[in-house]
């Protein structure tokens, strides 16, 4: 069975979930406005560039994620003690960690585009300064 270690946000007046992430951090302005009662409140988010380099792994690598990451690892490393002679060994250690690293693509690609997106948000908030535009709905 696989688990899943996530964290719920939910809103700070009424109490609606809205996002689950792998990781403690959330990207955004630190606000948000939620879309049941319209209350304002401050969520804890921060830009990627307000992160000091720790919070940044662990936001593209939480726990979770560094755990499957280092049982493709070890099972990439038992694979090639499986093998004959090196040529099929580069044949299972690349279909095994193939298997075993690709269903990941999905989440650093989508990481990305929110790391992005956070830094053009961060470099608005900088320019022209404290809007409504910077109020995240949930």
């Amino acid at each position: 069975m696989l688990y899943f270690r996530y964290y719920s946000f939910r809103c700070a007046a009424c109490g609606r979930k809205y996002t689950d992430s792998l990781s403690p951090f959330l990207l955004g302005t630190g606000r948000r406005k939620c879309k049941r009662c319209d209350t304002v409140f401050a969520d804890g988010s921060r830009e990627w560039p307000e992160l000091s380099r720790g919070e940044r792994f662990e936001y593209l690598f939480p726990v979770m994620v560094l755990a499957f990451l280092g049982a493709a690892v070890l099972v990439t490393a038992v694979a090639c003690l499986d093998g004959v002679d090196w040529e099929e060994r580069l044949r299972e250690m690349s279909a095994v960690a193939a298997v075993m690293v690709a269903p990941w693509a999905p989440y650093f690609l989508w990481r990305a585009h929110l790391i992005r997106k956070s830094k053009e948000r961060f470099e608005r908030h900088r320019l022209f300064g404290d809007t409504d535009e910077f109020i995240l709905s949930t």
